[in-house]
């Protein structure tokens, strides 16, 4: 169609035995470029039939309605998805994807699909759980930590006041050994 009208429409105005003839020498010369029919093959739908507009006007020429992805197993699409946007760009895709939604909902096991979300979930979960019992035994380490620098710093203190206390008591053990061990002591001596 786009040999015949540049911007890709059916060309009404034209002779429809010149429209047919004009296809075949599209085809027959994809024949002769490939050299491999199963390429050859390929090549004619990928080029006639993944073409929303030129599938169109073929089918305009045959009297046929426009429901090829109907007729297509839906778990071929995602390739057909891929042949049509590579060859054809994204708006060919589009008019693609929205004609066979439909078709690509049918083929969803909706029940394994959420087995599946569920599995996935349950083993974030399960790995957010590790993850929170490692940050639960680092942060009893740090309490810890900080119960025990708060008895070391309790213990340092009250060791420095016995300490304290023991330098008095020796301090005035101390003068009572010089006053008692003097000459005049006030202890009587015996005879």
């Amino acid at each position: 169609v786009k040999e015949i009208n540049p911007d890709g429409e059916y060309p009404y105005q034209y002779d429809l035995s010149n429209v047919i003839q004009l296809n075949i020498n599209v085809a027959t010369r994809i024949n002769e470029n490939e050299g491999n029919l199963v390429a050859a093959g390929r090549e004619k739908v990928v080029v006639s039939h993944l073409d929303s507009q030129t599938r169109l006007a073929l089918y305009r020429l045959q009297d046929l309605d426009d429901s090829l992805y109907s007729q297509i197993d839906p778990l071929h699409l995602p390739e057909i998805f891929s042949l049509i946007w590579h060859r054809h760009g994204h708006e060919e895709l589009f008019v693609a994807l929205s004609s066979s939604i439909m078709s690509l909902f049918s083929t969803v096991d909706r029940k394994k699909c959420i087995r599946q979300q569920r599995e996935y979930h349950a083993a974030n979960i399960a790995k957010h759980r590790a993850q929170m019992e490692e940050l639960d035994a680092e942060l009893a380490a740090e309490e810890r930590e900080e119960v025990l620098e708060e008895e070391i710093a309790y213990h340092t203190a009250k060791l420095e006041n016995l300490q304290a206390e023991l330098a008095e008591v020796k301090r005035t053990k101390g003068d009572e050994i010089g006053v008692g061990s003097g000459p005049h002591s006030n202890k009587r001596r015996r005879n």
